[in-house]
């Protein structure tokens, strides 16, 4: 069965017995593009009709145009530029009006096929009137010179004669007034010879003398130029005559008019008188006749012509001569005839078509839909994962949060850690303060000694008393030492306490309330309370220290009295310090020979061994504290270092849930557009099913 896909390949069909010559040039360029074929005698005669108008209008265009090239175009190259813009115009011209006339003659066979040929006829419709309106407005104007040719030579020449007959005049009077000047001096010249010749004048004497053969020599002179200057003006004038227009502008001041544009334009307007010419408004009129009658008859042509124009139809013609079509028709048919068996033949080919095209388009709606239904199934699944991956992402974001704020607790206790830590450092820095207080005293103890063994003990009962007291006061200040330092491990024991207070907040981070986070700070407060008092009393022991120092500054300043009279005891001090000094852990006291020495050194150990053990056992008690703050410390870091390890976990997590939610709802989003534009693919083949049920409608004029 034949479809309209075959008919659409019938235009490339094999045209028997046509062959390129100079006769089918000719009906190409003539409007008689295929020949008798399809060919009426009306549509003969309208084609000729336009042909001609057609060939008029190029002709009288091209005529214009040439003219105007004559006049535009150095003499040079008149002929060959002439000839050159003269064939352009009339073949754009003729190839305009052709492709207007022809445009949008043809018609489909089949008609609900597309069509795009108005809008080249209307484009084509479009530049014709441009060039209409060019034609009149310039191109007419040009014409009524062309009528008007002889007319405006014609003036132009008389216009030239005249200036060239007054250049010539004026010429001719200039000669003659300097002739006529020196014909005047000539006779005024003569007249004085003649006198001098009869004695009235000169000399008085008569006869020719020297000045009258003087005046007759300027006489002569005068006579030669009258004969130079008539020579001149005939020479001037001869050359005036011959002389070219260019150079007689540049000579003379003369208003003579050259064979150009403008100086024809000039004429022509001076022709006119500021009306239009008659010539003008013929070439209008003609101009606006001719395009109107070929608008006229392409609007309105006989239906042979839109026949003969109709490429597919002229197609299957050319197929029918071949044979193709022979056994549709049983004679030769009429263009008509022809055009009407060719619509029914490929009508019902097209209907067996749109039977084929509406059960595929079944199948493919039915095809959409189930690819319709599956994306909304996927589109769910997608959605309940969704739903899924937030409720995840709302329990990692409460664990986050609630590992951020035993993190934060974690980081109150560190530093409540690190401030224990810094006074258990400043206890230890004033027990370090103590011990080195004491190794004062005792140099204080053996500077007295030294003093005592200046003075002598024998007869200074009195010195003895006195160091005796400041022994005594000595001992009491020891005392008060011992009743402070009681006091400071009274207080390191209440820190002892706080410390293990913080442990057990550290083991019950995040399970405190306000009221309980208030009792530490309170307890917190007092513990620093405690550490500021201790540290005023160390202010107060070192002004004891400072005193000690200055009573110990007057007793040397009374040494150099007793220096004499005590220099054996000094020596013998001076050597049971030694002892004591360099034979520390060694049994000394047999070393030592006086009784009263040895009590000294008895009761110097005595005392300075006390001191040193509670102050040992008070370094041994700080140590520890500070050995367990270190390691509460590193257990908080720890601590920390877990919580924020699993937050660097969750934040990861949480990223990566992010990006499976955005992943998903990109598939969502894709799915929706997909079916959305499956959906309209679905309604737009409804709508064609819909349209392509309704029965086709009844071409134009056709059964």
């Amino acid at each position: 069965m034949n479809s309209p896909k075959a008919f659409q390949t019938e235009k490339n069909a094999p045209k028997a017995g046509l062959t390129v010559t100079l006769g089918k040039i000719f009906q190409t360029l003539s409007l008689f593009t295929y020949g008798n074929h399809l060919m009426l005698e009306k549509t003969r005669a309208w084609l000729l009709f336009m042909f001609l108008i057609a060939l008029s209008i190029a002709l009288l265009e091209g005529a214009v145009w040439t003219c105007i090239a004559e006049q535009l175009l150095p003499k040079a190259y008149s002929q060959v530029g002439c000839a050159v813009l003269g064939g352009i115009v009339l073949v754009a011209i003729y190839w305009l009006d052709n492709s207007l006339i022809t445009t949008d003659m043809s018609e489909p066979l089949i008609k609900n096929q597309k069509k795009f040929s108005h809008f080249k006829f209307w484009g084509s419709l479009t530049v014709r009137m441009v060039m209409v309106f060019i034609s009149i407005h310039y191109t007419a104007p040009l014409l009524g010179k062309v009528f008007l040719t002889g007319e405006i030579e014609s003036q132009r020449l008389q216009h030239n004669n005249a200036q060239m007959q007054q250049l010539l005049a004026n010429t001719a009077r200039r000669y003659d007034e300097q002739g006529k000047q020196i014909l005047a001096d000539i006779k005024q010249a003569q007249e004085a010879l003649q006198r001098e010749i009869d004695g009235k004048e000169g000399s008085k004497k008569k006869g020719i003398g020297s000045s009258a053969k003087n005046r007759a020599s300027y006489i002569a002179k005068l006579e030669a130029s009258v004969q130079t200057l008539e020579t001149n003006k005939k020479r001037e004038l001869d050359a005036i005559k011959t002389m070219p227009p260019a150079e007689l502008l540049k000579q003379y001041p003369i208003d003579y008019f050259e064979d150009t544009f403008a100086v024809r334009d000039r004429l022509y307007q001076q022709l006119s008188k500021g009306q239009t010419p008659k010539e003008e408004e013929f070439a209008r009129l003609l101009i606006i006749a001719l395009c109107t009658i070929m608008l006229l008859l392409k609007l309105q042509p006989n239906k042979g012509v839109k026949l003969y124009y109709n490429e597919e139809l002229q197609a299957c013609y050319n197929a029918y001569l071949g044979g193709k079509y022979s056994h549709l028709f049983t004679g030769k048919p009429s263009p008509f005839e022809f055009e009407r068996v060719l619509y029914a033949f490929y009508s019902d080919a097209q209907e067996d078509d749109k039977q084929l095209k509406h059960n595929q388009a079944l199948k493919q709606c039915a095809e959409m839909e189930e690819a319709i239904r599956e994306l909304k199934n996927i589109m769910v699944a997608e959605q309940n994962m969704l739903a899924t991956q937030k409720a995840n992402l709302a329990a990692t974001q409460a664990e986050q949060a609630d590992l951020t704020e035993q993190l934060g607790q974690l980081e109150g206790a560190h530093q409540n850690l690190l401030a224990a830590h810094q006074a258990n450092q400043a206890e230890q820095s004033q027990i370090e303060q103590h011990i080195k207080q004491l190794h004062l005293k005792s140099q204080a103890i053996t500077f007295e000694i030294e003093e005592r063994a200046r003075l002598g003990f024998d007869g200074r009962q009195e010195q003895l008393a006195e160091l005796a007291e400041q022994l005594k006061n000595l001992r009491a200040d020891i005392d008060i030492n011992r009743s402070e330092q009681g006091r400071v491990n009274s207080a390191l024991q209440i820190k002892a306490d706080i410390t293990a207070r913080l442990q057990e907040c550290l083991n019950r981070a995040g399970l405190l309330d306000d009221a309980g986070s208030l009792q530490l700070a309170r307890q917190l407060a007092e513990g620093f309370r405690d550490m500021e008092a201790l540290k005023d009393r160390q202010h107060i022991l070192l002004d004891e220290a400072s005193r000690l120092q200055t009573s110990y500054d007057s007793l040397l300043a009374g040494q150099g009295e007793l220096q004499q009279e005590q220099a054996d005891a000094t020596a013998e001090l001076k050597n049971v310090l030694a002892c004591f000094y360099n034979h520390q852990g060694e049994d000394i006291h047999e070393k030592i020979a006086n009784p009263q020495h040895l009590e000294v050194i008895y009761n110097i150990e005595a005392a300075l061994s006390q001191d040193l053990r509670q102050l040992g056992l008070a370094r041994t008690a700080i140590e520890a504290k500070t050995d367990l703050s270190y390691t509460q410390i590193a257990d908080n870091k720890k601590a920390r270092s877990v919580i924020a390890a699993r937050l660097g976990q969750l934040a990861v997590k949480v990223t990566e849930i992010d990006g499976e939610m955005a992943a998903v709802s990109n598939k969502i989003a894709a799915y929706l557009n997909k079916a959305g534009q499956l959906e309209n693919q679905l309604l737009d083949s409804r709508c064609q099913l819909i349209g392509n049920i309704a029965p086709a409608p009844t071409p134009k004029g056709r059964p």
